[in-house]
């Protein structure tokens, strides 16, 4: 069996609103076969003021697009092979998450939780995956 131990994500907590905070973000993902597919968690925790207090949460970094089936995708090396010309990367797809991309509205404090699904049949190096990610709040246009 063919695994990869781990996936990691340097999720890195960018601006915020002025109403509304990150309070936490956590990638949890267990480890990966290509025999079969593996789902895992992206949770984000938003606090603001008010109930009524708006804000938008963008995730932006390297690797992410948007796919013609408008599901949000990311492209993750091993930490050995990012800079090997033709490594296998891993594709992630996040469930829910092609609003991040544009900013996905958020109103009052609550943790939001986005699959993240690795697919079955990528057989991809056995190691540790890593991409620098931010998670920022910003106001809410009038």
């Amino acid at each position: 069996m063919f695994r990869v131990p781990a996936i990691l994500f340097a999720l890195v907590l960018g601006q915020s609103s002025a109403q509304c905070v990150i309070t936490q973000a956590q990638v949890d993902m267990p480890t990966y076969s290509a025999l079969r597919a593996t789902t895992g968690t992206l949770a984000v925790r938003i606090e603001c003021r008010t109930p009524q207090d708006t804000a938008r949460l963008w995730l932006e970094g390297p690797g992410l697009s948007a796919t013609p089936d408008s599901t949000l995708s990311l492209t993750v090396y091993s930490a050995a092979s990012r800079n090997v010309q033709g490594a296998a990367p891993l594709s992630l797809t996040i469930d829910q998450g092609l609003p991040l991309l544009n900013g996905l509205p958020v109103t009052g404090s609550q943790t939001l939780r986005f699959a993240l699904i690795a697919q079955a049949g990528q057989w991809v190096p056995v190691g540790s995956y890593t991409q620098p990610l931010t998670l920022s709040l910003r106001p809410s246009l009038p």
